[in-house]
């Protein structure tokens, strides 16, 4: 069952929370930005639109958190967009090589 706009705020915001350690001001405002781009996030359908959201929402959080904060933010979604590509490699991708910089090569058969 999908969430609503505000329970994804919520979700957003207890996460951003352990992550970053907002302030109750900065935790207000940053439910608020997380609402009203949860809600738009439903209305919206399109990739474009979806980019353009994100990059909105991102230049919100700019303006609420601190440049450490939003650093610690954006290495936080690196590692996780990082590591959710990685459980999403198809079962006949192999890694060749045995070096940390080893590149998935597809096997077909």
């Amino acid at each position: 069952m999908a969430r609503s706009p505000e329970q994804e705020a919520l979700k957003q915001t207890e996460v951003m929370q352990r992550i970053i350690r907002l302030t109750d001001e900065q935790a207000e405002q940053i439910y608020q930005i997380n609402l009203k781009y949860a809600t738009e996030r439903q209305k919206q359908q399109s990739r474009t639109e979806a980019v353009e959201r994100i990059k909105r929402k991102n230049e919100d959080y700019k303006r609420v958190l601190t440049p450490e904060q939003y650093q610690v933010l954006r290495e936080s979604r690196m590692k996780y967009h990082h590591e959710q590509s990685a459980e999403e490699v198809p079962s006949d991708v192999r890694t060749q090589g045995t070096n940390a910089t080893a590149r998935p090569v597809r096997v077909d058969f």
